[in-house]
């Protein structure tokens, strides 16, 4: 398996919805994170089993995996040494803001 990193700013969207889902219910907060937890472990497993992110350029290999019961996609790319999230996006706002991240 190869290591994941992670954009500048994705770790700051997960936690941001992690604390809207919270402060919708108790414990939502928490579950978003377990989903998302999955969702990286899929990843990680076998990236070339996700589909093509939406407006990517395929030669690029930026894939999706989507997020098991939230509205949610994180965004990767698979690189020679290792994978990269570029976006944990929610499925319905400003789909392709993620494209400018690159290989930050």
């Amino acid at each position: 398996m190869k290591p994941l990193g992670f954009a500048p700013r994705v770790e700051a969207e997960i936690e941001a919805a992690g604390d809207y889902y919270e402060a919708q219910r108790t414990g939502l907060g928490l579950e978003f994170l377990d989903a998302i937890d999955e969702g990286l472990l899929r990843l990680v497993e076998r990236p070339r089993s996700h589909p093509f992110a939406l407006g990517a350029v395929l030669e690029e290999e930026i894939r999706q995996v989507f997020v098991r019961r939230f509205p949610y996609r994180i965004v990767f790319r698979e690189r020679e040494g290792d994978l990269l999230v570029l976006a944990c996006m929610h499925a319905r706002r400003e789909p392709g803001y993620w494209r400018s991240r690159g290989d930050d």
